[in-house]
Parts: C-alpha cells; structure tokens; sequence
C-alpha cells in the first residue's frame, strides 16, 4: 500500500514539473516571437527613408504611380508600430488616388480652345459627359438619352462665313440623322427610336445656325444634339425663336451665346401632390415636358451684356403666345436643369434682354412666307 502511495506520489510530480516546464517554455517563445516581430516593425532608418522618399516621389510625379503602390503595398504589409508613420505611408498615396481621378475626369471633359470660346463664362458643372464639336458644345445625360444642354455662339461675323460658305453648298440635304459615336450604345439614341411616332428630332443647336461648314453643320445631326419634340412645337413656335435668336446675330448685337435644351419638370398635381410624366421612347429616350433657351447678347463697342431665358412646354403653343409670357429668370433655368450655365458670369452687369429689345417673334405668316422664299431657292439652286 505504502509502494502504491509512493508511486503515486511520483507520478504526480513528474506531471506538475512537465507541465511547469513547458509552460515556462512557451512564455520564452511568446517572449521571442514578440521581439521579433517588434524588431521586424521598426525600420531600418535608411529603409525609412528610401521608402518615404518613394511616396514623397509618387506623388509630386504622376508618371511614377507604380512607385507609389509599391509604397503602399509595404506599408500595409509589415505589421506597423509608429501610428504617425502609418498614416503618413498610406494616407497620402489614398489622397492621390482621387487626384488620379480627378485628373481623368478632366481629361475626358478637356475641351478645344473653339469650345471653350463658346463657354468663355466658365464651363457647367454636369453629371454627364461634355462633348465639344466643330460649332457647338453639349453636356448628355445616359440616363434621359438627351443632351442635357447644348451650347452655342452666333455673330456676325459667323453670320458672314456662312454667306460665303452657302456659295460653297454647304446643305442640310447632305447631312443625316445618326448615332454619336462618343456616346455607349448601352446609351445611345438612334434613328430607329423615333420611327413611326408623333415626335419629331428636334435640333437644340439649330443646323440652320452652322453653315460655316458642311462639318459644322452635319455635327448638329448626332443624335446627342436631339430631343423627341412635339411637331407642331417644332416647325412653329420652337422654329420661330430660333430665327428670333438668329436676327439678334445678324441685326442687333455683336454676339451671342446661346444654350438649349430639354427640360423634365412637374406636370401632373393629386392631391395637392405634383408628379413628372414622361413618355420613353426606344432606347429609353425621354419625352420632355418642357425645352429651355437661354440667350446672353453682347455688343462689345458699348460694353452691354443683355440676357433672357425662355421655358416653353413641349406641345404645340398657340402662335398669339408673345415669347415674354415664357420668360424666366437664369436661376429658374439653372435650378432646374442642375446646373449653373454661366458660371463665371457677373450678373449684375446684365441687362434683361425683353428691355433691351422687344422680344417679339416673327409672326407666323411672315415665317410661312420665309418658308416658301427657302423652298423656292433650294428648287432653283437644284
């Protein structure tokens, strides 16, 4: 019984000690593993400074961007103990990156020195892409497959080139309606969507404003210069402020800068609630509601600015309507297209167009006359 006792008693001593001791083990290795690690993550300082040296050069130099993403690839990879060398090693690739971003986005909206003559008072801000053209300037939105604002310059001096370029048979009849080829099929309106429907292709940049070129004119045919128009609005009221807007060039002012577009604003009020409905065409075209127009006239000698803006619904409008009853202030055009079209714009500077000048449109049969005088000269140069 004693011997049984003893042995007993052995055992589990010898037990206790292995366990002791390989405790006292695996605190020397957890001790180890831990100076090592914290001796791995404090770097060596000429390392330090190759390395912050290579994200200091990331990012003043853009050409040297793999520099800057194996800077941050080793900061995140090393297990880091300073916190303020952390930061500095990831935060500022992270800054650039947006940089980059933006840097791309401004390179997708750089415009020639002939479009940025157009928007000489700043560029709009716009969610869409900006496309600038042989005459005109357009903002499109993928989502209404529309522009959403076309701009445009008008002088007499352009006014001039076109006489000369008429002799030179620049036409409409050559040009054609089709698919803008900057614009993502996924996005893109195309002649097929308006067939057999009571919409017409209505020009926000008017062709008849761009004869200095067959180019010039034929860019007004792309379809990202289009929006599904009522036909009666079209060939009547809409036609007879375009040749308003042509006979303030050619009579009264020195230039003009001019934006258009479609406009999708409330028209359906229940219950004291208002609502927009439009219709889709093909492609997910929208149907506006309404069309805007925006005039900014300068007769530079004098120093005058005089500026109107127009909201009109897009169905046919009785031709007694005066232009002044769809007058507008340039914010309420702005808040609703959403964005600000002369951005960099004094408008204290700016007289109201209407007072300058009477705004009056050509009256309807005077247009009709016009009309028949342009289809009899086409017959004959023919």
């Amino acid at each position: 019984m004693q011997a049984v006792q003893k042995l007993g008693i052995a055992l589990t001593t010898g037990i206790l000690g292995f366990l002791i001791g390989t405790t006292i083990e695996r605190r020397k290795l957890r001790v180890d593993l831990e100076s090592s690690a914290v001796s791995r993550s404090i770097p060596d300082p000429e390392e330090k400074n190759e390395q912050s040296s290579a994200v200091s050069r990331s990012i003043q130099d853009p050409e040297e961007k793999k520099v800057q993403f194996s800077a941050i690839s080793q900061s995140v990879s090393e297990p880091e103990v300073n916190t303020e060398e952390s930061s500095t090693l990831i935060t500022k690739p992270i800054e650039n990156f947006y940089d980059e971003v933006e840097e791309q986005l401004l390179l997708k909206t750089t415009l020639n020195e002939k479009s940025r003559n157009i928007l000489k008072y700043g560029v709009p801000d716009s969610i869409g892409e900006i496309y600038g053209f042989e005459d005109h300037v357009l903002s499109y939105s993928n989502i209404h497959r529309c522009p959403t604002w076309v701009a445009e310059k008008l002088s007499v001096q352009n006014e001039q080139q076109e006489r000369e370029q008429e002799a030179h048979a620049v036409t409409r009849k050559l040009s054609r309606f089709r698919k803008d080829p900057n614009i993502h099929p996924y996005f893109a309106a195309s002649a097929d969507d308006y067939k057999n429907g009571p919409w017409s292709r209505g020009h926000m940049a008017a062709a008849s404003n761009h004869k200095r070129s067959q180019k010039a004119m034929d860019d007004t045919f792309y379809l990202s210069n289009i929006v599904p128009q009522d036909k009666n609005n079209n060939v009547n009221y809409w036609y007879r402020m375009e040749l308003f807007t042509r006979h303030l060039a050619k009579r009264r002012f020195d230039e003009l800068t001019v934006f258009s577009g479609p406009l999708y604003l409330p028209n359906v009020v229940k219950g004291g609630r208002r609502y927009v409905k439009y219709e889709i065409l093909g492609n997910g075209i929208a149907v506006p509601t309404h069309l805007f127009k925006c005039i900014l006239a300068e007769n530079f000698g004098e120093n005058t600015k005089a500026l109107g803006c127009f909201i009109i619904p897009n169905k046919p409008i009785s031709s007694e309507d005066p232009l002044i009853k769809y007058q507008v202030p340039l914010e309420k055009v702005e808040r609703s297209v959403g964005t600000l079209l002369f951005p960099e714009l004094d408008e204290s500077e700016v007289e109201d167009l209407c007072s300058v000048c009477s705004c009056e449109l050509l009256s309807q049969e005077r247009v009709n006359h016009y009309l028949k005088q342009q289809r009899k000269k086409s017959k004959q140069d023919n």
